[in-house]
């Protein structure tokens, strides 16, 4: 991350807690504020790599949102789509410079026993095994299906020695 984009960041999130607040709650930030502090948080997990390359090591992003209201809960909605919120994260990763997983999964959850505005949970999924084959053991040999009788045949040379 950018140094500029650091000093940004600080000073934005300094101003929040001034100025903090919509006009019709008190502490409530708007829906955008929120979608953008979830990719703000999740690029911020990317890592360094074996070669160092920025590598992000998860494959499923949770988002836990409160919503207080039904009003609030369609606001949420609207904007968190799931599926456009993981092509905004691929985006946001490859714009840090960071590999983003093929077979990333985004979920929008908004829990009834939400304390927090916003909780982003990034983990790994377990990766399926492939089924291993199993022999089977060997059992009594099946007959033979009956050869096809055999038909004489006659050779006719036309041309050259016989």
């Amino acid at each position: 991350m950018s140094i500029l984009r650091r000093i940004e960041k600080s000073l934005d999130r300094r101003l929040r807690a001034i100025f903090g607040g919509s006009r019709d709650q008190p502490g409530e930030r708007e829906a955008i504020e929120l979608y953008r502090d979830a990719l703000e948080r999740i690029a911020s997990r990317a890592t360094v790599g074996k070669r160092g390359e920025r590598i992000f090591p998860f494959d499923r992003i949770t988002i836990e949102l409160m919503a207080e209201s039904s009003e609030r809960k369609a606001v949420l909605e609207t904007l968190f789509d799931a599926a456009q919120l993981a092509g905004d994260v691929r985006a946001m990763l490859t714009e840090e410079r960071v590999a983003p997983p093929e077979n990333l999964i985004v979920l929008v959850h908004y829990p009834e026993e939400a304390v927090v505005e916003m909780r982003v949970v990034c983990d790994k999924t377990e990766p399926v095994p492939a089924p291993v084959a199993v022999p089977v053991p060997a059992s009594e040999p099946k007959p033979a299906a009956p050869a096809a009788p055999v038909k004489p045949m006659r050779l006719v040379t036309l041309a050259g020695v016989s």
